[in-house]
């Protein structure tokens, strides 16, 4: 007795397991078959809405009418997908949802609807109080600067904002700043003797003048006169043998 009970429940559970993968393949070719009419309403409400910005006055309440079933029929196909989505997870993992992530998966569809506007975003309330949180934090951060800096990684980074360049009015300051407060002057000084001054005075009078203009006549006649004596007087010197005698 016991081995038939067993064998009984054993194809009872074999019946129930192919029943239910029939069951999973039928909604799952029903999905994929919602899904490619939802593909082709949404192609034909953009197709009519396009039309409808070029339709005349009078087929233009049909073509609205149309477009306004269409749109129905678009929204009735989502809800039956996700419907289907759920039945097919509750039938392969044997879990049933709960009513509360029942309806939060049916108002899903709705939640991308309100947030985006126009194809842009809009931040939830959520997203807006985490943001004033951080701007508080980070004020109180900032009031005692030592241990923020102690306090520095990668997590709590440390923002640095230039304040503008310092205006110094004050001259020391301003060496002070740039380095080069002890900066030694130093300067270069010649001494000369009073033979090498006359015979560099005299070189310089010797010299032409800069405009390339001969030297005056009176300086030239006077080295003439020089010449001319230091010449009579090597003429007029006694040889030795004339002092001898």
């Amino acid at each position: 007795m016991s081995e038939a009970l067993s064998q009984q429940e054993r194809l009872r559970a074999i019946t129930e397991k192919r029943k239910k993968e029939a069951e999973i393949e039928n909604k799952r070719r029903q999905l994929e078959d919602d899904r490619r009419q939802l593909q082709h309403l949404k192609s034909k409400a953009l197709r009519e809405r396009w039309l409808l910005d070029g339709a005349p006055s009078s087929g233009e309440d049909e073509a609205q009418k149309q477009l306004q079933e269409d749109e129905a029929k678009t929204k009735l196909l989502e809800e039956t997908i996700l419907r289907l989505e759920q039945e097919i997870d509750e039938l392969e993992t044997g879990v049933p949802l709960n009513k509360g992530e029942k309806q939060g998966n049916e108002n899903a569809p709705d939640g991308p609807l309100k947030a985006v506007e126009n194809g842009i975003q809009q931040p939830s309330p959520d997203q807006n109080s985490k943001k004033q949180i951080t701007g508080i934090e980070a004020k109180l951060q900032c009031t005692n600067p030592d241990a923020a800096i102690e306090n520095a990684s990668a997590e709590h980074p440390i923002t640095m904002v230039f304040m503008g360049y310092k205006n110094v009015e004050d001259e020391a300051e301003t060496k002070k700043t740039l380095g080069i407060e002890e900066t030694v002057k130093a300067e270069f000084v010649v001494i000369e003797d009073g033979e090498s001054k006359a015979g560099n005075e005299g070189a310089k009078n010797d010299q032409a003048p800069p405009n390339g203009s001969a030297s005056s006549p009176d300086k030239a006649d006077a080295k003439k006169e020089e010449s001319k004596e230091e010449g009579n007087s090597k003429e007029k010197q006694p040889c030795k043998c004339c002092t001898v005698m």
